[in-house]
């Protein structure tokens, strides 16, 4: 499996706190049948400047890496969980701040509906080059204008990941995110993991829970899925 959404990299932002902790969800995830991870920390562009959030993340992959030198564990990639902001295609290189510099960006909503701003703005990135990968899209389903970003999936301008404590804590948010993986929206399912207490990783139940729900093909389906995307960012082939 690959977890493409993950806050595992110490002192980032709010989750793991140091590296012990961070080791923990490394194990955790490897435990699940996880063999790669991509490490999304928090980018709150109206918080922190693009130098101090990517130094900041550089010093804690470093600091993590050294720790788990020669340690059988998931492979490491860096992203980061980009907060929006209008015209967010306009500021410059946007490549630092996608997953392992590739054209795909994982990127987190920040309003209650989407606005003709919104629209414009993941209009731009497409036409950029550039594929957004809408974060944990199941709390954006309340949102007023939601089927203008569903649209975007449907034509495949963009992906759509979901949370897997979503799944795993079941009600009503997961009988809808069943519904949107059998309609072909959910593209990847992330762990989303922050802390091993309180958020801890759940990838492997969600991924039961889906083909117990959904059927065997539609788990089989986003696993592949994950692996594909993963492979196709690394620049590696993809062998079913």
């Amino acid at each position: 499996m690959v977890d493409f959404h993950s806050h595992i990299l110490p002192g980032v932002d709010d989750g793991a706190e140091n590296i012990e902790e961070s080791v923990k969800l490394l194990n955790m995830l490897k435990e699940q049948g996880v063999t790669d991870v991509f490490a999304t920390p928090h980018f709150y562009p109206h918080i922190q400047s693009a130098e101090d959030f990517l130094s900041g993340r550089e010093e804690a992959r470093k600091e993590l890496m050294d720790s788990i030198k020669g340690m059988d564990l998931p492979k490491i990639h860096i992203g980061c969980e980009l907060f929006y902001f209008d015209d967010m295609g306009k500021i410059g290189d946007i490549r630092p701040f996608t997953l392992e510099g590739s054209r795909y960006i994982l990127l987190e909503l920040n309003m209650s509906r989407v606005t003709d701003k919104v629209v414009a703005t993941v209009e731009n990135l497409c036409e950029m080059g550039f594929v957004p990968v809408f974060a944990h899209i199941e709390r954006y389903l309340g949102f007023s204008g939601i089927k203008r970003i569903l649209k975007f999936i449907e034509q495949e301008r963009c992906f759509a990941q979901v949370n897997a404590s979503a799944i795993a804590d079941g009600g009503i948010t997961a009988r809808r995110i069943y519904k949107l993986i059998k309609k072909g929206y959910i593209y990847l399912v992330g762990s989303d993991t922050h802390s091993v207490a309180e958020r801890p990783p759940q990838i492997e139940k969600a991924y039961n829970l889906i083909a117990l729900n959904c059927g065997e093909e539609y788990k089989t389906k986003l696993m592949e899925n994950s692996r594909r995307l993963c492979c196709r960012i690394l620049g590696e082939s993809y062998e079913e």
